[in-house]
C-alpha cells in the first residue's frame, strides 16, 4: 500500500471477498440525495433517534463493513448508515502513487472552485436524509483509513458528532487533500477540542498516535478531563484516548484476515472498544 495513505506492509483489498461485491446484509443499499449511494441498516426495535454515520477506507463499501455495520446497529440500538463518497471507485483503480494522490484530492473536505463535490456535502445531505426520513436526532461518526480523516477534519470544521471513532487512522490524509500548508496535528487538536475522539492504531501507524509521547494521542488524551469524562456501568472511565493494537497491520479491522485468530481476536476488541465509547458519549 502506499504511504500516501496506509503504511507500509499494510492490509490491501479483501482477500476473501471481491471490493465490488455489494451483497448486503440486513441493510439495504440506497442512494441517497442525486448520487450518493449509502449502506443503511436498522435495529429492531423502532428506535431511530440515535444514528451513526460510517466513513469508509479507500476501499469503499464492501461485504465486510457491512458486516461490521449490522453489528453496530444491534449493539448501539441505532441507525448505522455507511456512505461512499467515492461513487464507487476504490483504490484498485488507482494504483501508481501519484495517480492515487491526485484521486483522493478530488474529494475535498470543502468545495474547490469550479467544483461541485465535498465531503462536507454528503455529510449534510446524510444529516438531513436522516433527519427527515427518521426524524434523527443525535449523531455519531466511525471512520476506517481514509476515513479517519474524513471525520477527524468534520468535528474539526464544526460538524456536531456527539463522539468519533477512528479505526487504523490516516490522518496525515490532511497534507495531501488539503494542501502542504496544512497540518493533520493542527486539525486533530481542533477536532478533540470539540468532540470526543477514540482512535485505534495499528503497530505500524504513525508514532504521533501512539502514547504516551505522541504529540496526537497526547492532544486527546488530554482533550477531556474529570468530571467530563464518562463513565461505564462498571465504574471505568471511557476517556477519549489512542489505544494501540502493537501486532496489528493497518487495516486489520476492516480488511484484515479474520481467518488468522490473533486478527480475529483484535478485530473484536477494537470494535467492542468502539461500541463501548460510542455507548457512553453519545
Amino acid at each position: 500500500m502506499t504511504d500516501a495513505c496506509c503504511p507500509s506492509n499494510s492490509w490491501g483489498p479483501l482477500l476473501t471477498t471481491a471490493h465490488d461485491t455489494k451483497t448486503p446484509g440486513k441493510g439495504e443499499l440506497l442512494t441517497i440525495g442525486s448520487d450518493l449511494e449509502v449502506y443503511l441498516t436498522k435495529p429492531s426495535t423502532s428506535e431511530c433517534k440515535k444514528a451513526i454515520i460510517v466513513f469508509t477506507d479507500v476501499w469503499g463499501l464492501q461485504s465486510r463493513l457491512f458486516g461490521i455495520c449490522d453489528q453496530l446497529s444491534t449493539d448501539l440500538n441505532s441507525v448505522v448508515i455507511a456512505l461512499d463518497c467515492f461513487r464507487g471507485e476504490t483504490k484498485g483503480s488507482h494504483s501508481d502513487p501519484e495517480d492515487f494522490k491526485d484521486w483522493l484530492r478530488c474529494y475535498p473536505f470543502e468545495e474547490k472552485a469550479g467544483e461541485s463535490y465535498s465531503v462536507k456535502r454528503d455529510i449534510e445531505c446524510t444529516l438531513d436524509y436522516m433527519t427527515i426520513e427518521f426524524k434523527t436526532e443525535t449523531f455519531s461518526a466511525i471512520g476506517f483509513c481514509w476515513g479517519v480523516w474524513a471525520l477527524t477534519k468534520a468535528c474539526a470544521e464544526g460538524i456536531d458528532f456527539k463522539c468519533g471513532v477512528g479505526f487504523h487512522p490516516s490522518i496525515k490524509l490532511e497534507e495531501v487533500i488539503s494542501g502542504s500548508a496544512c497540518s493533520h496535528v493542527e486539525m486533530a487538536a481542533k477536532a478533540c477540542t470539540a468532540t470526543p475522539l477514540l482512535y485505534l492504531v495499528a503497530g505500524n501507524d504513525m508514532d504521533n498516535l501512539k502514547p504516551p509521547e505522541g504529540e496526537v494521542a497526547k492532544l486527546i488524551e488530554s482533550s477531556y478531563h474529570k468530571p467530563r469524562g464518562k463513565y461505564d456501568p462498571r465504574g471505568k472511565t471511557i476517556a477519549p484516548r489512542c489505544e494501540v493494537f502493537p501486532d496489528m497491520l493497518h487495516g486489520w479491522v476492516s480488511r484484515g484476515d479474520t481467518s488468522q485468530e490473533k486478527v480475529k481476536e483484535d478485530a473484536e476488541r477494537a470494535l467492542k472498544m468502539g461500541t463501548d465509547f460510542i455507548s457512553a458519549w453519545m
